[in-house]
């Protein structure tokens, strides 16, 4: 089994406001859906989607906190996520 690809990044913006207008009025990203979770103390996130639809991007809020799995304490929202991935389940995730 091999990587396919980049399932996508996410990125923790100190200003999510301008953060999503970067993306999406600079560099044309377009937004695949955008949600609140509470219970991770995400108030605001969106998904974002590249205009060559081939990356996406997780923006979550600045105060967004996950708690880890294991063990005790959060880890802050930004990550990546590999995966073994078609255009088919990049475009499902992504919205």
């Amino acid at each position: 089994m091999s990587v396919k690809g980049l399932a996508h990044v996410a990125i923790q913006a100190r200003d999510y406001q301008a953060t999503i207008a970067f993306y999406t009025e600079v560099l044309g990203f377009k937004r695949g859906h955008h949600w609140s979770l509470p219970s991770f103390r995400i108030q605001e996130a969106s998904m974002l989607i590249s205009p060559d639809q081939r990356t996406c991007l997780e923006i979550f809020d600045n105060d967004a906190v996950i708690p880890r799995r294991k063990g005790k304490g959060c880890i802050r929202a930004g990550h990546c996520s590999w995966g073994f991935i078609t255009p088919r389940i990049l475009r499902r995730q992504c919205g």
